[in-house]
């Protein structure tokens, strides 16, 4: 039912941990795709060491995470393809619920879980009160396409360690864009929650998302073009005119200039970005004004504030009360 895509990249203190939680799932109709970017640590040897019969190690030159996770896309031969970072890991009733949610809502195309941190001085095992989970119990929600949107403001509710999508729908659609370094997973989460119309979602942690590797794709800073913003401010983003739902269509445009403007400020941080960051305000519509107000600032004003974790703070405060009380 399963196909679990591991991209691998020198993650040798983390990448058995990754592998043992899906060997050790209470629904083992899986197969396991480790997909090696060229690791220079070692923990490709690790994976060979496991030898396990629905463990399969794929080699390649270091090309990226995407590249990597189309690699295991391209080879995986079940009807789900599920991803998990070589730092994180599941609770062994991950894709048993998935499972029992795929049999309730047989339509379902993604599916996502709620997910916890983990830090590095929590104990090595987590044991979460889930006693209330029976094998027969499920609650999730259902997010048409327009209400995801509408919400993802606050939070895009899935990560690379916990979304599960109809292998299908790589057929007929681009996989994970090699060109994005720093969100090149929502672009795909967005474009296939367009493409289905809804998200089927497990509110429970079932995924814990590793907070302990330094070396983490979270913690660079990154230029414009390495992001998904100015790929997703184009009109030809996604096929527009195969949406019929007017709803759906207005709320993800106004989502995608709202969530530019909630995401930019970092990027303040390397001044190669002021033209580009420049040439994207003046794409972005005419809306959302007291939103774009902060960056009429002068840009070389932002990027000095740009580190400073107080101005930080006040900018993503005051971004998000504009979007809960003002442009709701």
């Amino acid at each position: 039912m399963f196909s679990v895509i591991i991209p691998l990249h020198n993650k040798t203190d983390f990448i058995l941990r990754a592998i043992d939680s899906v060997l050790q799932q209470n629904f083992t109709d899986f197969e396991i795709i480790v997909v090696n970017d060229g690791s220079t640590d070692g923990s490709d040897k690790k994976v060979a060491e496991r030898n396990h019969i629905k463990l399969t190690l794929i080699n390649q030159d270091n090309q990226g995470v995407s590249v990597a996770r189309n690699s295991g896309i391209s080879q995986a031969t079940h009807e789900f393809v599920v991803f998990l970072d070589g730092d994180d890991f599941w609770h062994p009733q991950f894709l048993q619920q998935l499972k029992l949610l795929i049999e309730t809502e047989p339509q379902a195309g993604i599916i996502g879980t709620a997910i916890s941190h983990y830090y590095s001085n929590q104990p090595k095992e987590i044991n979460p009160n889930f006693n209330f989970v029976g094998e027969n119990k499920l609650s999730f929600d259902c997010y048409t396409a327009a209400q995801y949107f509408q919400q993802a403001i606050k939070s895009t509710l899935i990560t690379a360690s916990s979304v599960a999508i109809k292998r299908d729908f790589f057929a007929i659609n681009p996989g994970f864009d090699p060109k994005i370094k720093f969100g090149e997973d929502i672009d795909v989460w967005f474009r296939a929650i367009l493409f289905f119309g809804e998200l089927y979602y497990l509110p429970t942690s079932f995924a814990f998302y590793s907070q302990e590797d330094q070396n983490a794709a979270t913690k660079r800073n990154y230029r414009l073009d390495e992001t998904l913003m100015p790929k997703i401010i184009k009109d030809d983003y996604y096929r527009f005119e195969t949406i019929q739902d007017q709803l759906t269509f207005q709320a993800f445009h106004d989502f995608r200039i709202k969530w530019i403007y909630l995401r930019l400020y970092p990027l303040y941080k390397l001044k190669s970005n002021r033209k580009p960051i420049c040439d994207l305000l003046a794409k972005a519509q005419r809306k959302f004004f007291l939103a774009k107000g902060v960056y009429l600032l002068p840009f070389g004003l932002l990027h000095q504030l740009s580190s400073s974790k107080p101005f930080k703070t006040l900018v993503s405060k005051y971004l998000n009360y504009c979007y809960h009380f003002i442009y709701r």
